[in-house]
């Protein structure tokens, strides 16, 4: 097996570079992995594919998150899927959906799309800072303002949904 890393400043060659070399070593028959930002990973394909002149064989092309989730699964340990920011947007707007009946103030916002994009990234928050959805709910119940309060709790009980919803199924890029 043989590991390169490749660096430099932007605009020095390094993904030319890259892709010829990977081109090279697929024609010995080489097996290669090129791991890249996610948000390159479709990019690179293509370059790949025009370098090969065709198709993958024996290439992959994945990002740090795909990489950790094909470690995981060949080392038995992926019994969750992955939830992609898309995926994770998709089921809150379900958990928002089920609980709107329960959403004293973001009831009335669960019709817009925007909610769940920033329920997303608030969650994503609190997971960061390890706070629960039910220490949530009690800092919520301590509050004088009654705005406030409510929009925590309401926050506290779609977070809670989506655990709910993710347990023992999914995980997502601040669970791993």
């Amino acid at each position: 097996m043989h590991f390169t890393l490749v660096e430099g400043r932007s605009g020095a060659g390094k993904t030319a570079y890259c892709c010829v070399e990977i081109a090279r070593r697929a024609a010995e028959g080489e097996s290669c992995l090129f791991i890249v930002p996610e948000q390159r990973t479709y990019e690179m394909e293509l370059s790949l594919m025009k370098a090969l002149g065709g198709g993958l064989i024996n290439v992959e092309v994945l990002s740090l998150p795909r990489l950790a989730q094909k470690v995981l699964k060949s080392a038995g340990g992926g019994v969750r899927t992955y939830l992609s920011g898309e995926g994770k947007r998709m089921a809150l707007r379900k958990v928002i959906s089920e609980n709107k009946g329960k959403l004293t103030l973001f009831g009335g916002a669960a019709e817009y799309g925007g909610l769940a994009e920033k329920l997303d990234s608030q969650i994503a928050m609190l997971k960061r800072t390890e706070i629960g959805p039910e220490e949530l709910l009690q800092r919520s119940q301590q509050l004088s303002d009654p705005l406030l309060a409510g929009k925590m709790a309401d926050l506290a009980t779609v977070y809670a949904g989506m655990n709910a919803f993710m347990a023992g199924r999914y995980i997502d890029g601040e669970d791993q």
